[in-house]
This record gives structure tokens, sequence and C-alpha cells, in this order.
């Protein structure tokens, strides 16, 4: 664990100050490590920055006064989070998804997706830009709920108890949230017997937000082609398909700090990009911000550059390789 720490710093926020700083242990011999903190009245000290409720109230007092912004409320009491829609959904539109917050201790990834939010509310032609074509929804933490219940990092089942709550897309009956952000995102296929081939191609991009700590160098974006199950990506015979998400990945990690892409098999089943690749071979991805050297402003440059590279792409650009082709 203190691996992790060594590789990343601790984050400070004094009495006086809006926003947290990251702090390096400095090595003095091979195995004692120092952490230089000024003296002050007040002074607060953390492995990770944190994100609560109170910051995601805080987010959308921030854009409620804007026009192009609507904020809804999804899943029942005590359990209810919240989603930012950007733009008009006329019921033809590609809708894109960001979603964070599904693990509580990886807050790298909601202050990520909190500065998405902040971007297109401080940048009105990007946003007029994005949403003329396209619709975003952006969800800065899953379970604000969870937030305020656990002290262990944890995402909470209904009987709060601790699990790994990215890992339950898949179940029959996942946590409150997951089941109710999973309906939501399914419910933009249209309803067919064949949900393989998907007629409308309007769900587009699903990234699910992350954060490894400082376990790599690095921020990875991450795609699969086989699920953990054994369910491979269906692709033509001169693998266009799979030349596609790698180009994909590529042109989404532009910008990013410390940047990096994969394409692998999911580790682990249940995760959101195993469950749609193994029931619609449709393709999602996932980000890992990671917190080595980095901090608030690596977290923002990292949401930023999720935009830009979505912006542009443009209305022209093809996305229907997300899709299995048709047999």
């Amino acid at each position: 664990a203190f691996s992790l720490l060594r590789n990343q710093g601790l984050f400070i926020k004094y009495d006086n100050d809006n926003s947290w700083s990251r702090v390096d242990f400095v090595p003095i011999d091979s195995n004692q490590y120092r952490i230089t903190i000024a003296a002050k009245p007040k002074i607060q000290v953390s492995i990770s920055i944190p994100y609560s409720s109170a910051d995601v109230d805080k987010l959308a007092t921030l854009v409620s006064g804007n026009k192009n912004i609507n904020i809804r409320t999804l899943g029942v009491e005590p359990r209810t989070f919240k989603i930012f829609d950007f733009g008009k959904d006329d019921g033809k539109k590609p809708i894109h998804y960001f979603i964070a917050g599904e693990d509580l201790f990886e807050t790298a990834s909601m202050w990520t997706a909190d500065a998405m939010i902040r971007y297109l509310t401080d940048n009105p032609d990007v946003l007029a830009e994005i949403t003329a074509h396209h619709i975003l929804r952006i969800v800065p933490a899953m379970s604000p709920y969870s937030l305020n219940k656990t002290n262990n990092y944890s995402f909470l089942d209904d009987d709060d108890n601790p699990i790994y709550g990215a890992a339950t897309w898949g179940d029959d009956l996942p946590a409150g949230e997951l089941k109710y952000m999973r309906n939501e995102v399914v419910g933009i296929f249209p309803p067919s017997t064949e949900p393989s081939y998907l007629n409308s191609k309007r769900l587009h991009w699903v990234l699910n937000m992350h954060s490894w700590w400082a376990q790599a160098n690095y921020t990875n974006l991450q795609a699969s082609n086989k699920t953990k199950s054994g369910v491979t990506l269906i692709d033509n015979e001169n693998s266009s398909r799979q030349k596609w998400l790698e180009d994909f990945l590529i042109s989404n990690i532009e910008g990013i700090p410390r940047k990096h892409y994969e394409i692998s098999t999911t580790w682990r089943a249940g995760l959101p990009r195993d469950y749609f690749l193994a029931k619609y071979n449709f393709i999602t991805s996932v980000i890992e911000v990671c917190t080595y050297k980095q901090g608030m402003p690596e977290f923002t440059a990292t949401g930023q550059a999720i935009i830009n590279n979505l912006k542009n792409k443009g209305n022209d650009y093809d996305w229907s390789k997300l899709y299995a082709p048709k047999e």
C-alpha cells in the first residue's frame, strides 16, 4: 500500500485554501521517506481528494442556470443520484454516457467527470458544437448515498454491505443505483427480438470512469475484445472493427496527461464492458485515471481532453463500429 502512496504523495488542504494540493514523499534513505507540510492552524490530509455529495450539490448549483443543461435525479430515495444532460433530446440524436463513481475510493475519476461538466458549462462554443448533433449524459457520482454512509471507500449494496459496485452490471439484481443506470443505458436500444442488431444506433460512447490510483504511472483508456466468459468481439474477415477500435482509443487519449490505451480481455465478469460485449456485442470502454504524480490540475486536464476529443470527431464520424456487424 505504501508503494502507491510513495508514487502518488499525499493530498493536503490548509484552512484558507479552496482546493487540495499534492505533496511528494522525499526519500531519506532506502527505508525512510519524509513529507513536509507547512505549519497552519488547520490542516487536512488525505490519501485521495475527497468527492462528496456536497460536491455534487455544488456542481448542480453552478450549472443550474444554463438552459442547455438539464439535471435529472434517478433512483429511489435515499439511493438517488444526478445525471447532467447536455443537449435537447429530440428522439433522434445519438447519446453518449460518461459514468463515474461506481466505486467510491476512485475519486480521481469523479473529479475528472466534474471537470468535464464545468468545462462544458464554461465554454458555450464547445457545448454548442457538441450538442448540435449529440447528447451528453454525465454522472459524476453513481452513489452519493454510499458516499455519505461508508468510511471504507466501498460502494454499498441495498443492504448497506460493501461491494465492488462496478462488477454488478451483469447481475440479475444489481444494487439500486447500478440497476437504474444500466436500465437507462440499455433503454437507448430500441426494442428488438435481435438486440445484437440495434438498428437505431443512437447509443454511442459509453465510458465508465475509474481510478487505479498510482498502481501504474499512466492513465489508461481500455476496451475489450473478449469477455471474461470467452465471448469475443464479432468482426469481419478484415478485422476492420478491431482496427477501428484501436484508432478510436488513440484518438480519445489525445491531450490526456500520462496517456495510454489498451485493448484486452475483460479481467472480471460483470463489468459494463464485459456485460455489453457479451449480451449485445456492443463496445464500451473504461478510463482508469491514475494519481501517479497527478492531482487536480491533471484530473481537470483529463476531463477537458475527453470533451475536446469528442468534439473533434464531428457529425460525420463513423460510430457504427461500436455495434456488431450484420452476419
